[in-house]
């Protein structure tokens, strides 16, 4: 059975800048049930942002985007992020939470999926938010795809900011960074959801990228 925790003394999730975030335990879990927004490193530093298109193309460090450059945005959706600022040391993350690894994905796949050879299929449905945009009571563009938010977890299209620094599919996409390397090449394995499907799906992005970042319990 899945238990939503809401943010209180037990179930806190605050990052340094002082966002308090929803959370939800999913099986052995305990996820946050928003998408990350902290602007500073657990530090103290500050995560660059601001960049252009064309500049965002030539980055090679640590940076963040809020989707269309729109600040409105960062609130219902979060920040984007690109790997360099994900993998940073200084944590992104809140205090006793982390970036989820690959495996840790998959046992949010399992969990979701059950045994059935269908369980990318099943998870999918149950993770993502209800409702359209085109009925007025939701973020995703018709149809949501087999969405019920059975879990909890109120995944959201965020879309994303590709390697050229253009932003991408907000209202299509909910694309979330994993922690895992592809061992041969710069590219880390992301895990996604998408407005037509109602399965969890699985993939690869290069450093550049920003997105979604949900962290996960320590």
């Amino acid at each position: 059975m899945v238990n939503l925790v809401l943010y209180g003394d037990a179930g806190a999730c605050v990052d340094i800048d002082e966002n308090v975030y929803e959370t939800v335990q999913i099986g052995d879990q305990l996820w946050m049930a928003e998408n990350l927004k902290v602007t500073h490193f657990n530090n103290g530093d500050e995560i660059p942002t601001g960049y252009s298109a064309s500049e965002w193309d030539t980055i090679h460090d640590d940076a963040y985007a809020v989707y269309d450059d729109d600040p409105a945005n960062a609130e219902i959706y979060g920040n984007l992020y690109n790997y360099y600022a994900v993998d940073d040391s200084r944590g992104i993350c809140p205090a006793n939470y982390h970036i989820p690894t690959d495996d840790e994905w998959y046992v949010l796949l399992e969990y979701l999926g059950g045994d059935s050879g269908e369980n990318w299929i099943i998870a999918g449905g149950k993770m993502k938010d209800v409702g359209t945009i085109e009925d007025g009571d939701g973020r995703w563009y018709a149809p949501n795809e087999g969405a019920n938010n059975e879990s909890d977890f109120t995944a959201i299209p965020a879309g994303f900011r590709s390697n050229d620094g253009q932003y991408y599919e907000s209202g299509y996409y909910s694309i979330y960074w994993s922690s895992t390397a592809e061992y041969y090449s710069d590219n880390f394995f992301i895990w996604y959801l998408l407005h037509d499907e109602s399965k969890l799906s699985r993939g690869l992005f290069s450093s550049q990228v920003g997105l979604s970042v949900r962290c996960i319990a320590d």
